[in-house]
This record gives C-alpha cells, structure tokens and sequence, in this order.
C-alpha cells in the first residue's frame, strides 16, 4: 500500500499542507551497563508513515532531552536519520 499523499487545505486566500508523521522510541536493556551507570540503549526518531520522505515538509526537528544529558537540546536537518543515546531508563 502506498503511503498517503499529504493534503493540501485552503481557506481563502491561505493554503496549508497537511503531512502525518510518525514519532516514536526504541529502548533495549543493556546486557552490561556503561562506565557511566547507563543500563539502556535507546533511541527517537521522527519520520514519514511507511518510511516515506518528509525532507520538503520538515526542515530540521529538535528533541529536549532531560537536563542530565550533556547538550540535552540536540537538532537534527536530517532528520531520517534517528537519535542513538544510551540512558538509564526508557521514555513513556
């Protein structure tokens, strides 16, 4: 099944497009923690539905990590691309 298409909705003289996106984390149990205490693997991630491209409607996404990870504001332009860190429990 093909992915679906974005939709383009207009009021007036005002045109937006309407794109679903997929936002979403992985985490896996460590089989040994890290020097630093860490005891998951895990990662976020911001893509199209079924992988499809969103690079024309997307710029750049940003993610707010807690504040004990250093640089807890990471940006990423390419964003197909997912956020690899290790941490001490997983996102709900």
């Amino acid at each position: 099944m093909p992915p679906t298409p974005p939709r383009f909705l207009c009021l007036g003289n005002t045109c937006a497009v309407q794109v679903k996106l997929e936002l979403g984390h992985r985490a896996q149990v460590r089989k040994k923690p890290t020097v630093e205490g860490f005891t998951h693997d895990w990662m976020v991630f911001v893509r199209g539905p079924e992988h499809s491209n969103i690079q024309h409607f997307v710029e750049k996404v940003v993610f707010h990590l807690h504040e004990s990870f250093p640089r807890p504001k990471r940006g990423r332009a390419r964003i197909q691309k997912w956020l690899d860190k290790y941490g001490f429990n997983v996102f709900a």
